[in-house]
């Protein structure tokens, strides 16, 4: 799926933009960021901020991994800073890429998120707690080792109130699994809508 300015309507081309009212149809005002979630560390698990303990997991002897979170409940997360240019006001997204072992059809998984607002120099650093006003529906596996988005979990606009460039979301992803056995994190993805041009 392809991204575009909140305000075009399909394609555009340099030739549109010359001649174009108002110019807002070229800006992309809601970027979308990926964020990888690198497994390191001289142990093979990690303690999640939640419930269970997911493995890092080599996907595949492909040389490549992610978290696998093999039990309901379990979860992963990361630090998220509010980007200078975020527009707070507006709604903020959240999804990951994942993948399961089993063949398709299997079962299905769900991805829930959760997060937490830090004020740096004030808070200190805690579980993610307040629940996403919108979740992802749930997903059907694919063959294993094939990755897919999640749907996107919404937080409704004006639920944060900290300071973009300054202060930063703990942002927890954890798992209902259905009759499939795990599912493994690679990246969340995160997509805002912009005040001004950064």
């Amino acid at each position: 799926m392809g991204y575009s300015p909140s305000q075009s309507f399909g394609t555009s081309s340099w030739d549109a933009l010359v001649n174009a009212s108002p110019l807002s149809k070229f800006i992309f005002d809601r970027p979308v960021k990926s964020h990888w979630l690198l497994p390191v560390g001289a142990n093979n698990s990690i303690v999640s901020m939640g419930a269970g303990t997911p493995a890092v997991a080599e996907i595949a002897t492909a040389e490549v991994g992610g978290f696998t979170l093999d039990a309901d409940n379990e979860s992963v997360s990361m630090f998220w800073e509010l980007p200078l240019d975020i527009d707070l006001s507006k709604e903020l997204n959240f999804r990951v890429l994942w993948s399961n072992s089993q063949s398709a059809a299997t079962g299905s998984g769900r991805h829930y998120f959760v997060y937490g607002a830090i004020t740096v120099g004030t808070d200190a650093i805690a579980v993610a707690a307040t629940a996403a006003d919108t979740d992802a529906a749930n997903q059907a596996d694919l063959a294993a080792n094939i990755p897919q988005w999640n749907g996107w979990n919404t937080i409704d606009g004006a639920s944060i109130s900290d300071t973009p460039g300054d202060d930063f979301l703990i942002v927890k992803c954890y798992v209902d699994l259905t009759t499939i056995t795990n599912s493994t994190i690679y990246c969340y993805q995160s997509r805002f809508y912009r005040k001004w041009l950064a």
